[in-house]
């Protein structure tokens, strides 16, 4: 954790060719960044920003994203319509999605970003996509050319204390702080398997072999394992 004077700092970052992708966290208001970054490989310097990623979902109506999670058995949309299945109401659900609408002094935290703090998670890259974990809950998908954001997925391992994020005495917490890895063999599909890191005892596996084909909630869920399992 940073000061109560905080600033944005480097967390962890991985260098593909000629680009150098950071994460980042703020520990004031508890949001990050993930940046993509020219390198100029013959001199070694670090030059200028080509997207960062919570720019691009600031301006992304919450609505439109793409979030999944799973029931403990299947895949299933992060959205209002499975409120009960999550144990959140509706309006923390779409305040997690990135919904400003009852942010404020009598309602949820004020937040300046939609992306949660990046600290231990370093950005993995496979085949173009991004994959980090955050402390907003969502291990996110991104484009790595664009910063587009293709999908996020919230384990259910968190569903239990995500109600925390919206109180306006929010003390930060680890929620999906662990690095994913992604790995495919001839014949199979991609998959990604990941952890929580500081954020709890659980992995998840995911098949990411269409991340970038507007894939479903039940395209990408594989399986999940909690401590107890």
């Amino acid at each position: 954790k940073g000061s109560a004077a905080a600033v944005t700092t480097n967390t962890v970052q991985r260098t593909v060719g000629a680009v150098i992708y950071q994460g980042l966290y703020h520990s004031l208001g508890w949001w990050g960044d993930l940046l993509a970054r020219s390198v100029d490989v013959a001199e070694g310097t670090v030059g200028t920003t080509l997207w960062s990623a919570k720019d691009q979902l600031k301006d992304t109506y919450w609505g439109d994203r793409n979030v999944f999670t799973s029931n403990g058995s299947a895949g299933i949309d992060f959205d209002a319509s499975n409120a009960g299945a999550i144990g959140l109401t509706a309006a923390q659900i779409e305040y997690l999605l990135g919904d400003h609408s009852n942010e404020g002094p009598d309602g949820f935290r004020v937040r300046e970003y939609k992306l949660g703090d990046i600290i231990h998670s370093e950005p993995y890259y496979y085949e173009g996509v991004l994959y980090v974990g955050a402390n907003d809950g969502m291990m996110h998908a991104f484009d790595a050319e664009t910063g587009e954001e293709l999908f996020a997925y919230v384990p259910s391992h968190v569903h239990g204390h995500l109600d925390q994020l919206t109180l306006q005495s929010y003390e930060h917490l680890y929620y999906v702080d662990a690095t994913p890895h992604v790995a495919s063999f001839t014949g199979t599909p991609t998959y990604l398997a990941g952890g929580l890191g500081k954020g709890g005892r659980g992995v998840y596996c995911l098949d990411v072999t269409d991340a970038k084909n507007e894939p479903t909630a039940s395209d990408v869920f594989n399986w999940e394992f909690s401590e107890a399992d």
